[in-house]
C-alpha cells in the first residue's frame, strides 16, 4: 500500500519479498518498475498507474473522441454507491439527442483531490478506457465536462440488477487483499 508517497525507486529488497501478492504504486513519482516486481511468484496486484511511467499512455487513452456530456445535461437522483475514488449516482441525462435524451444512466463522480490506493481519478479513467470491452467490465459512455468543484465525473449504464458484487470493502484485517466471496 504505498500509493501517494512520492516514491521515485523501491528498495532492491523487494524481490526477497517472495510472499507478496499485492502491491499498490499508484501516484507516485516511479519512472520504471524494477524487473525483480514482475518475478514475484506469488503477485496478484500490481497497480502503478498515475506515474511518469504510465503519463503518455493515460493520456492518449483519455482522448476517446466520444463527445463529453456537461454537468448541466444530468438530473441528479440517489445515491447508488460509493468506493475510494468516488460516489455513483443514479440520474437522467437530459438533451435533445433523441439516441440518449431522458436516458436514465449512472453518474461517477470522482472524490477531489483524493488519491486512493489506486492512484488519481485520471488514472483510473484510463485503465477502465485501455481495458476495452469485456462482458465484466461496466462501460463508460462518456466523460462529463463542468462537474461541480472542477472535479471529474463518468457517465456508464445502469448495471442490471442481476448483477452482485463479488468482493466486500476491505476491512482493518483483510487491508492488503480484496476479499472475495465466492
Amino acid at each position: 500500500m504505498l500509493s501517494g508517497n512520492r516514491l521515485s525507486t523501491l528498495p532492491k529488497s523487494l524481490s526477497m519479498c517472495s510472499r507478496l501478492e499485492l502491491v499498490r504504486l499508484g501516484a507516485n513519482n516511479l519512472h520504471g518498475l524494477p524487473p525483480c516486481i514482475l518475478k514475484l511468484p506469488q503477485l496478484a496486484w500490481l497497480c502503478f498507474g498515475g506515474n511518469p511511467m504510465t503519463a503518455a499512455a493515460e493520456t492518449r487513452s483519455l482522448d476517446t473522441g466520444n463527445l463529453p456530456c456537461s454537468w448541466k445535461q444530468l438530473e441528479l437522483h440517489e445515491r447508488l454507491g460509493e468506493g475510494a475514488s468516488g460516489v455513483i449516482y443514479r440520474a437522467t441525462l437530459l438533451g435533445t439527442d433523441p439516441d440518449t435524451c431522458n436516458s436514465t444512466v449512472a453518474v461517477k463522480v470522482f472524490k477531489s483531490g483524493v488519491v486512493t490506493s489506486d492512484g488519481r481519478p485520471t488514472s483510473e479513467v484510463a485503465a477502465w478506457t485501455l481495458a476495452g470491452e469485456h462482458s465484466s467490465i461496466i462501460p463508460v459512455l462518456r466523460g462529463v465536462v463542468d462537474a461541480p468543484d472542477g472535479g471529474q465525473a463518468l457517465l456508464m449504464p445502469i448495471v442490471d440488477r442481476t448483477f452482485t458484487a463479488i468482493a466486500a470493502p476491505p476491512s482493518f484485517e483483510s487491508c492488503t487483499r480484496d476479499v472475495y466471496v465466492l
